[in-house]
This record gives structure tokens, sequence and C-alpha cells, in this order.
């Protein structure tokens, strides 16, 4: 498991203990560009000498477009000094502007927009700053470069709470610091509702309002078609505390998304490539949020992981319910798993309740290890995904597990088409088409088509799991834990049952030997 700590809101990160930030940097400006202001009927227009002029004509009026480059037409020679001004509708002209300040966007409206997202480039230049923060709503930034990376400072882009905020075709370039992309949200409680109490279930909504002090989400937010990357061993793009969230269309190389404390968010169509991490770390407890038709390849782990952090608040036994949570239709090259789902913090005895998880549709290629691995979680729906594992020779296989993110060795682990553990309840495994490839001739590469096991952590309780209507096609002819002699029929070939005493519904499988 690896993780880091972050500030007083806590994400879930991952790997390597890195000093966090200990406060919240909060910021934002965001240029807007457009000659006709929505909603207020006034046209922009620039004059013969250069200057922005309107149909009002008070020159301090905050609605007014202003400019922001290094020509004598320009208005302002840096976007810090126009935000000072009292301007919330900024144009940035193409240009390098170095800075060793922090940008802090703290009026709510205010919109900054470049000439182009490659030639308008920001640079912090004081390693131990972050570049842009928003402390206001209804902020848009667009078409310009943040970039932190040049000089390995602070986070490039920075969110405190604020809603309805608009990230719009950027591109964002951080360090190995800390997040290239920081969605804080709120401040949340050091305590839920359930300390000192006996357990209990607690929703979402609970769980935020009924702690130590009452907040609420950050709404509304969405970030679309940037180009983000990050040296950053943990979390290069955090979004958190964040309710009716998009994060859709961007594309992200060298980091992971973290969605952590997320109700009623869609993370979408987003393109991520050799994530020093997971892809997409959705961080438990979350709340209807849906992780749809991304592009994922080459995390140096998992695709997506799905696990609790309550370790990072300090809570035991808060019994916190996630649900509705929807991971379809994405299409995932992974080193370790495609899909983990794990419904415990492994630094607790005990944990909350994961129930109502879809997992469909996903495309998943494999050259080792497991397609899709759940665990102690209930309600699951595990259905149409095709589970592929191609180029297994050996040259592909990890080295020893280390905290450098080499990937386990083939010696050190059980490989399976899907992996189910520990306590599972309603559990349905329907219409999944699992292929081992014609490279994949190792008895030690998708040993199994499915994989059923406990670890008796809390006692085994598997119950009520259904495996019906899989397609299981496999090019050597052999499982090596094959276990067709538990039945008169050919149901359970392809399928490893790791204990005995293991029960479960399966028929109309098809275990197909291909030529």
């Amino acid at each position: 498991m690896i993780y880091i700590m972050k500030s007083s809101f806590f994400f879930s990160l991952l790997t390597i203990s890195t000093s966090m930030k200990t406060s919240l940097l909060i910021l934002f400006h965001y240029f807007c560009l457009a000659f006709i202001l929505p909603g207020c009927g006034i046209v922009f227009n620039k004059d013969a000498s250069g200057t922005a002029s309107s149909e009002a004509s008070e020159t301090d009026d905050p609605r007014i477009l202003v400019t922001v480059g290094d020509s004598n037409d320009d208005d302002f020679s840096s976007i810090k000094d126009a935000l000072i001004d009292g301007r919330k509708n900024i144009f940035v002209n193409n240009g390098i502007y170095q800075l060793d300040q922090e940008i802090i966007v703290s009026t709510d409206g205010t919109k900054i927009v470049g000439e182009s997202a490659d030639g308008v480039q920001i640079i912090q230049t004081d390693p131990e700053k972050d570049l842009l923060v928003i402390r206001a709503d209804n902020v848009t930034i667009e078409t310009i470069t943040l970039d932190t990376q040049t000089n390995n400072a602070q986070a490039a882009l920075v969110e405190g709470g604020g809603s309805g905020i608009l990230i719009k075709n950027n591109i964002i370039k951080g360090g190995n610091k800390i997040f290239a992309l920081f969605f804080a949200g709120p401040p949340v409680s050091s305590k839920g509702a359930n300390i000192g109490q006996e357990e209990k279930d607690e929703t979402m909504d609970v769980y935020l309002e009924n702690g130590e002090s009452q907040f609420d989400f950050s709404t509304d937010n969405e970030i679309v078609g940037n180009y983000i990357s990050s040296e950053f061993l943990g979390d290069g793009i955090s979004f958190s505390v964040q309710k009716n969230g998009l994060f859709h269309e961007n594309i992200i190389e060298g980091a992971m998304i973290s969605v952590y404390l997320c109700k009623d968010t869609v993370v979408k169509n987003n393109t991520i490539t050799n994530s020093l991490q997971h892809g997409i770390f959705l961080t438990l407890p979350s709340e209807n949020v849906t992780l749809y038709s991304n592009t994922i390849s080459a995390p140096r782990y998992n695709g997506i992981h799905v696990q609790p952090q309550y370790q990072e608040h300090g809570y035991i036994n808060e019994g916190i319910i996630t649900s509705g949570i929807e991971i379809k239709k994405n299409i995932i090259k992974a080193n370790l798993f495609g899909i983990n789902v794990e419904g415990h913090d492994v630094e607790h005895q005990t944990w909350g309740d994961v129930r109502g998880v879809g997992v469909s549709e996903n495309e998943i290629t494999q050259f080792d290890f497991i397609g899709v691995r759940l665990v102690d979680v209930k309600k699951v729906d595990v259905v149409n995904n095709v589970i592929n594992f191609e180029n297994c020779d050996d040259s592909t296989r990890g080295n020893t597990f280390t905290d450098g993110g080499e990937i386990p060795n083939v010696s050190d682990r059980d490989s399976a088409g899907i992996y189910l553990l520990d306590q599972l309840d309603e559990i349905s495994i329907n219409g999944n088409s699992l292929n081992k490839g014609d490279s994949c001739d190792a008895i030690t590469v998708m040993q199994n088509a499915l994989t059923i096991s406990h670890l008796d952590i809390v006692g085994p309780r598997i119950s009520e799991v259904s495996i019906t209507n899989n397609h299981f096609k496999n090019k050597v002819g052999d499982w090596m834990h094959s276990n067709s002699s538990l039945s008169s029929t050919s149901e359970l070939d392809g399928i490893d049952f790791q204990q005995g005493g293991i029960t479960v519904n399966a028929s109309d499988n098809l275990n197909e030997v291909l030529e």
C-alpha cells in the first residue's frame, strides 16, 4: 500500500513519504477573452491606440477587458498588477513571463485568457512558491502555460475552496515536489461523526457535516482540454473534496489523477500515459463517482485503483458508506492490475462499507498479473469486460518490487483474469471475455481465468458470488489450478478456489481451448 499524507484535508497520495504542504495554498485568477462579455451585453474593442474601450466609460470598471504584455499598448505588464488594480477580465499576449511571486485570484468572476496556450508561458522562478492560486468562485483560466517544472517549484495551479471554476485548454507543467494541479476543496474536519460512539453507517453527507465543524464541497468545477505533465512521484493531479465536478478531455503525461472524497463527480475521456503511480486513484469514501471512457497506458502500477484512506484522518470504526462507483468503458494497458477495487483500510482492523460498484465494458490488456481485482466489497457487478493477456514473454515482466517503483517479480503473485479476495457479498461476474494470447504460454502467466481466495483477516465471508455467461479463451490448453474435478460438469474449468469451503453459483461459462 502506498500513500503520502497531505495537509489538513488529505488526499490519497502514494508511495514515498514526501513532505506535504502544511497550509492550503489558495489562489487563482483567470482569463477572459470575450469580445462580447456574456450576460451583460457590453462589447469590448481596442481603439486605434490599442487601449481597451467599451460603452462603459469608467476606466476602473472591473468588467472592462484589459491586456497584459510588454508592449506600450498593453494596459499592464503583469497579471498580478492587473489583479491588484481590481481588473477581472484579463487578456494575456504571447510572451514569456518569469516571476518569483504567486498569482492569487481572490475576486469572484475573474477571467484570464491567453493569446495561445504555448505562446503565453508563465514560469515560477522561486522553487518554494506555487504559481497560480484561486481563492474565489466563478474563475476561468484558459489558453496559457503554467510552469513550475522548469525551476522545480511548487504547485502550478491551486484551488482552495472555490466553486464554478473553469480550467480550459491550458498547458500545466509540474515538478517533482508536489502536485502539478491541486484542486484541494475546502478544509475537512479532523474528526467525523462516529468518534467516541458506537459504530454505525455514515453517509458522505453525515461524514462531512457532523464532524467537529460543518463544511461543504467545492462545487461545479470543470477541468477540460488541458495538457498536464508532472514529475511528482505522488498525486500529480489532486481533484479533491469536489461535488458535481467534471474532469474531462485532458491529456495527462507522467501524472496520476487522484480523486479524493468526491460526490456526484465524473472523470471521463482523459488520456493518461506513463503515470508514475496508478492511472486514476479513487480514494474512498466517495459517492456517485463515474470513471468513464478514459484511456490509460503504462502506469507504473494499476490502471484504476479504488481504496479507502481513512487513516489520513485518524478515523477508526467510522462505518462510512461508499456507493455509486461506476467504472465503465475505459481502455487500460497496465503493468500490475488493470482495475483494483479494495474496500478495506489496511491501517485498521475495521473499515467502512463499500457497496454498489459497477465495472463494465472495460477493455483491459495485461502482460501479466491481474485484469480485475476485488477485495472486501459487496454488491459489485463485473459485466461485459474484455480482458486480454498479450505480449507475455519474459522480457516484459517486472523485477523485485521496491519503493523505486519496479513491478513485482512473477514468482511473487497469483496471475488471473479476475481475482476475488476476502470478504465478498453479492458479487456478479457476468458476460466477460478473458483471453490468453499466443505469447502467454508460460504457466505463470494468467494461471487462471478466475481465482477466489480469502486471507482470514477478520474471518472468511464469501457469499452470493455468481459467475455466469463468461467466455474463457485459453491458447495453452491448461489452467494451472483448474478445479473441474469439483464438479461433474466443466462449469468450473478455469476457476481456482484457493481454499476449501468456498461456494459459488457458476453456470453457462464457456472454457474454450483455441488452436
